[in-house]
């Protein structure tokens, strides 16, 4: 049995290696060994009326064959058929069929719907609007032109159907953008409607909208404020106080476009922004460097060039400082600490200019490769032969360095076809200059993700960016880290732009330090032994002289431009805008769960009641759907204090697993919360209201089964970032549906009051859409704590009617 192994989507414009691989062929081995024998490869093209259509300039011959597909044959399936031509046992010629694959090219352009806002008459992103008045909507996206995007607007409060009737369709213009527009009558729901034409009352009514295409969506999660009266509502901006509004773009990961034109849907990522409507200023006469440590500080243009001495123009490093300001935060690289580290060791890589244009240096000499050394430096220099193609070198060295490249040692013809030959002083290629990419091929091959020499992936993943990336396993791992900040971003399928756009160069360096979690090696530490660890991670096969250049780095440069010995490291908490009011929710984007324990789709088995085992077993709080901490994938969904209040327990917990417990510092603000979300029960058999909370009560916030606690004690305000969602404890691990599960109680520990202390949490959160892609993909997989995950095969029935 012969098989093709090859992809069967392959990114258009790359060149994909597709290989004949034998199976079990017990029957036939006589035949297979003959050495007149040929691999005969035929491509045909689907074609609408004619069927398969043989495309007759791409016959190759081998084993193994490689075949690149254009941009424009997208989504066109196309058959690969392999025939065997050999002589049999009787020495007769025989050409037979033996194995064919199916392919579909996909893009290797990225679709993505990168913001969707609404547009006044005046074409203003706005906040505030007339009922009576039309608005337009205007979805922003990359590599859609021409592709139609789907709009929907609804009113808050909407039922899931009402959400998604009359919806209204445009084609991307050359510009990227889509554009719609609404009449905001034609979607109020119905009492709003008698409330206008009775002009009963003039309360705000809020609309959002959602652009989608095929299963990528995004939505606007600021709400345009909608007045009865006949002006819009007006607000003074405030100048003395925090801003209080917060606009979220929550933005999904999408991947390629495959045959079928469906593509998969990533997690989803929050971004806060805050209000450019308000203004904090300084107290008069307080310098910024007077009132916050300077790890409070973004990184400046001014502290780089400190660094990076040789880079003369100072916009050179502006993108540089705008992209890592960007991903501190997210990336974990946000103390002067951690700074004066990154920083460190990207001087050592890049050097004193700052040069990522060109990747990792494989300039290396024939006797460099074969050796395992060389000189640089010494007397007596033997000159190279042009005849003979023999390299020069000196004969006394006096200045030896490294090669760490295994591979030649074994294979000196490679080393001698390949590498740099100087003629008449140290690196003047005279006789041979370095065939680079060759030497990456044959050095970086078959292992760690890379394919074969042929294949080109040694010089394709060979170092680079402001830290030396290597590897294709690393991309991919790196990649990743980087998707759920900026799914825009690929390394893997563009690793050149790394050479040529400052955010691939950034982001690479950046997602690496994430996935190795070299932030946590760190700690608190400011002795100069700790750069070794960190070394160690980058480059554990560093040579002594590069492990001191860093170190000195370290002691001599970054911890001095970052000011450490100023700084106190420790937890840095996101500087989030709250929304109108105090509160903040527990987490970006709260969702209810889809599925329960059993992979069936039960979202009511996550609500708060008795909802659990057919309607007899109480659930004390409220599950929200929360990707957990993954080892070398994913930290955890970031979890938050909802409103200002003290830690009151930060535990390791047992069967509930990492808890903590706030206790609310005024409990009116949660009532006011209660009151603008004015929450209906979303099931009619099961979910429980809970007890009513009142203002005089003591009321706890109380999170179960996380994987990190960055808080232990002392006192939190609404948004701070208190740990990382998990699937910790006995009751959560190894389950396919991870959460945080969520109560609220008037005791600080309500193990064992049962119904009597509790309510209901969904009473002060304004839950989105529990139907979406990436509930649908994180089921195929179980969870558990330590961080792995288990692929499985679960049942996804509906179960929402039972």
């Amino acid at each position: 049995m012969n098989v093709i192994k090859g992809n069967t989507s392959p990114k258009a414009e790359e060149k994909n290696f597709y290989e004949i691989s034998s199976m079990f062929e017990f029957g036939t081995s006589l035949f297979a060994k003959q050495p007149v024998e040929k691999y005969i490869w035929t491509l045909f093209k689907k074609d609408k009326t004619l069927g398969w259509k043989q495309v007759s300039n791409n016959i190759k011959y081998g084993e193994k064959v490689p075949y690149i597909f254009g941009e424009k044959v997208v989504g066109i399936p196309y058959k690969i058929e392999v025939h065997k031509e050999g002589k049999n046992l009787m020495n007769v010629t025989e050409k037979k069929l033996i194995a064919n694959l199916i392919v579909t090219p996909r893009s290797f352009k990225e679709p993505v719907i990168g913001r969707v806002i609404l547009l006044n008459r005046g074409n203003a992103n706005i906040n505030k609007a007339k009922f009576n008045e039309s608005l337009s909507a205007e979805a922003r996206t990359a590599n859609l032109f021409g592709k139609e995007i789907t709009f929907y607007l609804w009113e808050e409060g909407a039922s899931e159907s009402e959400k998604y009737k009359k919806p209204k369709t445009a084609r991307v213009d050359k510009n990227g953008i889509a554009k719609v527009q609404f009449s905001l009558m034609d979607y109020a729901t119905q009492p709003t409607l008698v409330s206008f034409f009775t002009r009963n009352s003039n309360a705000t009514k809020k609309f959002f909208v959602t652009a989608q295409y095929e299963n990528k969506t995004i939505s606007n999660k600021e709400s345009v404020e909608v007045s009865n009266s006949s002006t819009p509502t007006t607000t003074t901006p405030k100048t003395t106080t925090q801003p209080e509004s917060t606009v979220y773009s929550i933005i999904q990961n999408t991947t390629d476009v495959v045959a079928d034109g469906l593509g998969k849907i990533g997690d989803f990522i929050v971004d806060q922004v805050k209000s450019t409507t308000q203004v904090n200023p300084q107290p008069s006469g307080q310098k910024q460097e007077d009132r916050e440590c300077p790890r409070c500080k973004k990184v400046t243009i001014e502290e780089l060039q400190k660094i990076f001495t040789a880079v003369k123009n100072p916009s050179d490093l502006e993108e540089i400082v705008k992209h890592f300001n960007n991903g501190a935060k997210y990336f974990g690289i946000d103390t002067c600490l951690k700074k004066a580290h990154f920083f460190a060791q990207v001087l050592k890589e890049t050097g004193s200019s700052l040069t990522i244009k060109s990747p990792e240096s494989m300039n290396y000499s024939t006797d460099a490769l074969k050796n395992g050394y060389w000189y640089s430096e010494g007397t007596n220099w033997v000159k190279g032969n042009l005849n003979t193609k023999k390299g020069g070198y000196f004969a006394n060295g006096s200045k030896k360095k490294s090669c760490n490249l295994s591979y030649f040692r074994s294979n000196p013809d490679v080393a001698e076809k390949y590498g740099r030959k100087d003629l008449n002083s140290y690196r003047d290629k005279g006789v041979q200059a370095a065939n680079e990419d060759m030497l990456a091929n044959y050095a970086y091959s078959n292992k760690y993700g890379n394919g074969s020499v042929e294949s080109g992936d040694g010089s394709k993943y060979r170092g680079k960016g402001l830290i030396q990336l290597t590897w294709k396993e690393n991309y991919e791992k790196v990649n990743n880290e980087i998707k759920h900040f900026d799914p825009s971003v690929d390394i893997v399928s563009s690793p050149k732009d790394i050479l040529t756009d400052k955010k691939y160069a950034v982001y690479s360096a950046m997602g690496f330090w994430k996935w190795k979690k070299i932030s946590d090696v760190i700690k608190k530490d400011k002795s100069p032994e700790i750069v070794d660890k960190v070394t160690y991670l980058i480059n554990k096969e560093d040579d002594e002289e590069s492990k001191k250049k860093r170190k000195s780095n370290f002691q001599n440069i970054t911890s001095k431009v970052f000011r450490i010995d100023e700084c106190e490291p420790g937890v840095v908490q996101p500087k989030t805008t709250k929304p109108s009011g105090k509160w903040h929710n527990p987490v970006d984007n709260p969702r209810r769960t889809k599925y329960n324990s059993s992979g069936n789709i039960k979202p009511v088995n996550g609500a708060y009641g008795d909802v659990r085992d057919s309607y007899t077993k109480y659930h004390s709080g409220l599950d929200l759907f929360a990707l957990p901490y993954i080892k070398d994938e994913f930290e955890g969904t970031p979890v938050y204090a909802c409103l200002d209040g003290d830690v009151v327990e930060s535990t390791p917990g047992n069967s509930a697993g990492q808890t903590i417990r706030i206790k609310i510092e005024n409990v009116k603000d949660l009532l006011e919360q209660e009151k603008k979300v004015n929450y209906q029960l979303e099931f009619t058999k099961g979910e429980e209201k809970g007890i009513d909370i009142k203002e005089t009560d003591d009321v706890y916030l109380i999170y179960m089964h996380l994987s990190k606690r960055v808080v232990q004690s002392g006192k939190v305000t609404a948004g701070t970032l208190i740990g990382y969602s998990g699937v910790s404890g006995s009751i959560a691990s190894n389950i396919p549906s991870p959460h945080l599960h969520l109560e609220i109680a008037t005791v600080q520990n309500a193990y064992g009051t049962k119904k009597a202390k509790r309510t209901n949490p969904a009473r002060f959160i304004k839950l989105n859409s529990y139907d979406t892609k990436d509930q649908d993909d994180a089921v195929n997989y179980k969870y558990k704590q330590d961080g792995t995950k288990t692929k499985w095969n679960p049942q996804k029935a509906d179960q929402r009617g039972l």
